[in-house]
């Protein structure tokens, strides 16, 4: 039994590198390379691109947070309960 296994192994990698040299040995479509390249230059632009849109919102994105740090911040201050010499000495 391990000796099948062996030479159907055996049989298998032979068969899989003459396939390989197949392969190797047939030339390709210039057309099928030309548009294997230009799906790897839009990928590549695609990734570039949003690269750059999350670099240009990443101090957008801080900034927004930050701002709503501040308003939560100066809600808690304003909803603070006054007592009533607070609540006097707010009056107009």
């Amino acid at each position: 039994m391990a000796t099948d296994k062996i030479e159907e192994e055996a049989k298998e990698d032979a068969i899989d590198a003459a396939k390989e040299a197949a392969a190797a040995a047939v030339k390709k479509n210039p057309a099928v390379e030309i548009a294997e390249q230009a799906a790897e230059n839009f990928d590549a632009q695609k990734r570039n691109e949003a690269a750059d849109a999350e670099a240009k919102a990443a101090p957008i994105i801080k900034a927004m947070k930050e701002e709503k740090v501040i308003a939560t911040k100066a809600s808690q201050a304003a909803a603070r309960v006054l007592d009533g010499e607070e609540w006097t000495s707010t009056m107009p």
